[in-house]
């Protein structure tokens, strides 16, 4: 089964899902997947199903889920990643490669010095364009949790939010 896909928890054996138009997408016309055809779908929480394509037509596709496949709990301890909010498609690739990493938490900072210019309307598609390059990232590198992309803090919020938690400042 070389075809890993998301969908949002909770996945249950037996269940049939429709798919939503960018998924179905996705898998009709990207994969080119048929009636039959199976793929791994996994709900980001720690479970992973085998899973059949009942049907596949553009932006209307259904999966039957099979049996478990594997699960994971939690890792502890959990990783968290604070990183400064970086501009362009940086942040872009933090995201993907420290969900690649395992990073449990991703934390944008926002700094007295940042170049970064902060509306909440921007702000909030911003955390939803991360959220989904950490889905995409947890698909393609097999894991089965996908990490928390939080709105972005302060660095004095972060702080805060974190207390008893051991913490590794890198300072040039």
């Amino acid at each position: 089964m070389a075809h890993r896909l998301f969908l949002p928890p909770p996945l249950a054996s037996g269940e049939q899902r429709a798919l939503s138009d960018e998924a179905s997408h996705y898998i009709a016309r990207v994969l080119r997947l048929k009636r039959g055809d199976r793929l791994a779908c996994f709900d980001g929480t720690g479970q992973e199903f085998d899973a059949r394509v009942v049907d596949a037509q553009g932006k209307s596709t259904r999966l039957e889920i099979g049996e478990l496949l594997r699960a994971q709990a939690q890792p502890p301890p959990a990783l968290h990643l604070a990183v400064g909010w970086l501009k362009g498609q940086a942040m872009d690739t933090v995201t993907q490669k420290a969900t690649e990493l395992g990073v449990s938490d991703l934390w944008p900072i926002t700094a007295s010095r940042s170049n970064v210019k902060i509306n909440a309307q921007r702000t909030a598609g911003r955390v939803a364009h991360w959220r989904k390059i950490a889905t995409r990232a947890a698909e393609q590198s097999t894991r089965l949790l996908v990490p928390t992309v939080h709105p972005p803090v302060t660095l004095q919020q972060y702080l805060d939010a974190n207390t008893g938690v051991r913490k590794l400042l890198l300072h040039p």
